[in-house]
């Protein structure tokens, strides 16, 4: 009996844990040890029961049985048609100017045609797939809520009809769900939002403005304290832009989000990233942080989360197999925008004529260039991954967009400060438990 190839030990010496994390499965185990030992130790103090439960979980193997292959891995990945992700852009254009936004304000919407389109779409492709998940971006999605209604009322109903499951999540400024949007996005099958707040009013009133210029922070808390005293079932993630300015805005909202939804497990995904020059978009320079700036900054803010009992509640899905491969890198995963042009990537968008990989006829027909479609879900893989035990997690596509522009061997941030993202997802199960 041994451990399979794709499993990894870690000792976290301030916590006396030990971790098996099985990148085939997803499943990580804790084990108290007062030292770090050897897997070949390890194995053999396991008892009888330890080794079935591990073997019945995929981490352990007869010795002659033999371990699955990287490109065993990437077939049946390939060949896994249970979702079909659409990211839907109803509006290009944006009532916020953010001073740090990649995206150019196309005008382009969805009219009649292309909402019908959409809807052809859907009754062509989904007895294809096992769950539809529908996506809403921009611009601000929400300046089309009666469209985002309208699709997801229509898809919700095909779903039901073809015994299909049904996700739809929105990303969007937060300036305009107001509670009867929150209530009417809900019922049409929106669980999940996304809403940008960086830092407290002063800090986010500098960086995510209207076109006018004007503030919108208390508008946006406004509407958050609305979907709190309200009863609609929903998750929000709260994502928060660190800049070289506003690091002590953002320990202050952390600490206002505790005080004003404290016990509201609607209110616990707490995302911060730091701001990237996305295809060469900001202007004020200053505002970058270097990575390991970026990095002390962006650590300091989730500890600090993470005593309040708020967490990133995306970070157990980057254990799993495939958890790290991006949208742009799925197969099944499609950007429409808002005259039907058909995109992989929502940061390149339109900047990158290779991001358009073909266009949605009215009569709900994908017209894909297979050739286009190839850079974003084919990978060549590096020699540093030839014997990576953490391929299951990205299969090297966890951002086609890095390698497309030149870079190489681009390994998911989960893995980056690996011990700080074990210690943050012990913690955040042992909260929940």
């Amino acid at each position: 009996m041994r451990f399979n190839r794709y499993v990894e030990m870690r000792y976290l010496k301030d916590l006396e844990i030990c971790f098996l994390i099985n990148y085939l499965s997803g499943d990580v185990i804790s084990l108290p040890m007062d030292e770090e030992v050897c897997m070949d130790a390890l194995m053999q103090a396991l008892d009888d029961d330890s080794i079935a439960y591990l073997k019945e979980r995929g981490f352990l193997l007869e010795d002659d049985q033999a371990d699955l292959t990287h490109d065993e891995i990437f077939l049946s990945y390939q060949k896994n048609k249970d979702v079909l992700h659409l990211i839907l852009l109803p509006n290009e254009n944006c009532n916020f100017r953010c001073t740090y936004c990649y995206e150019n304000f196309n005008h382009y919407r969805y009219e009649e045609v292309m909402i019908a389109a959409i809807k052809k779409l859907l009754v062509k492709e989904i007895e294809k797939y096992q769950n539809l998940f529908l996506e809403y971006f921009g611009g601000e999605p929400l300046l089309e809520s009666d469209t985002i209604v309208e699709l997801n009322t229509y898809a919700k109903a095909l779903c039901r009809q073809q015994h299909k499951k049904f996700f739809s999540h929105i990303t969007t400024n937060g300036y305009l769900l107001d509670l009867e949007n929150l209530k009417r996005l809900c019922a049409s099958g929106v669980k999940t939002f996304t809403i940008t707040i960086d830092g407290d009013q002063k800090t986010h009133d500098q960086t995510r403005v209207l076109a006018n210029g004007k503030g919108t922070y208390a508008n946006i808390m406004a509407n958050l304290e609305a979907a709190h005293h309200s009863d609609v079932a929903f998750k929000m993630k709260i994502r928060c832009n660190v800049t070289s300015q506003n690091a002590d805005g953002i320990h202050r909202l952390v600490s206002e989000l505790h005080e004003r939804f404290q016990g509201d497990a609607r209110f616990r995904d707490v995302n911060i990233r730091s701001v990237k020059d996305y295809n060469q978009c900001v202007d004020d320079k200053s505002m970058l942080l270097n990575e390991q700036k970026a990095k002390q900054r962006v650590d300091a803010l989730l500890n600090y989360a993470m005593s309040l009992h708020l967490y990133d509640l995306s970070l157990p899905v980057c254990f799993q197999l495939s958890g790290n491969v991006c949208y742009a890198s799925d197969h099944f995963s499609y950007i429409i925008g808002g005259d039907g042009t058909i995109m992989k990537c929502s940061i390149d968008l339109r900047e990158n004529e290779e991001n358009i990989i073909g266009y949605l006829k009215d009569d709900g027909t994908m017209v894909i260039d297979t050739q286009k479609e190839k850079r974003w879900t084919h990978t060549k893989e590096e020699a540093i991954c030839n014997d990576c035990i953490r391929y299951p997690s990205c299969l090297n596509l966890s951002c086609a967009k890095a390698r497309n522009d030149g870079y190489h061997n681009v390994c998911p941030g989960v893995f980056k400060d690996f011990d700080f993202s074990l210690e943050q997802l012990y913690n955040q199960v042992n909260d929940e438990a």
